[in-house]
């Protein structure tokens, strides 16, 4: 059955939020991100996706990088996506480097059968479905501060 997507920023014209980290045990990210999105979002565990978790131990700089993503099933039509990618490296005393990325996206999806129904589809969503993609998408950004205050709290950034 065709469908008529779009894909929505929640946090224009931002597109991402960057947090940087250089202290001790910066690795604990790979522990407090899914936990992060799963409080904050209320998530079930169906709902929160690990994608990648990679270590590279070759040397005595030890990289990381991981990935995550968490589901927000608003209704019929509308997911929000969070998305958090983190990579690092650690020294042999625990200490090192953070980088974390963050971004918030909606997904919109209306099936259709028929030419008429992708018409009248549009139609409902441009003059009465936008208000509420405009209330998820600030609540997606607000959600999305969330989770960077809860990330810049647990390292003790500051800002």
């Amino acid at each position: 059955m065709p469908k008529l997507k779009m894909k929505i920023d929640a946090l224009t014209p931002q597109h991402v939020k960057i947090i940087k980290y250089k202290g001790p045990n910066p690795s604990a990210i790979l522990t407090i991100a899914p936990n992060i999105l799963k409080s904050i979002l209320k998530l079930s565990s169906t709902s929160l996706f690990t994608d990648q978790i990679k270590w590279d131990t070759s040397s005595k700089i030890i990289s990381f990088y991981g990935q995550w993503r968490g589901k927000d099933g608003k209704d019929k039509y509308t997911k929000v996506w969070f998305k958090i990618i983190a990579q690092g490296k650690i020294d042999e005393n625990n200490n090192g480097e953070l980088t974390v990325w963050l971004t918030s996206e909606i997904d919109v999806g209306f099936e259709y059968k028929y030419p008429i129904e992708k018409f009248l589809l549009w139609i409902y969503k441009k003059f009465l479905y936008s208000e509420q993609l405009k209330r998820y998408a600030k609540e997606g950004r607000r959600n999305a501060d969330q989770i960077e205050r809860e990330i810049k709290n647990y390292f003790g950034i500051g800002g």
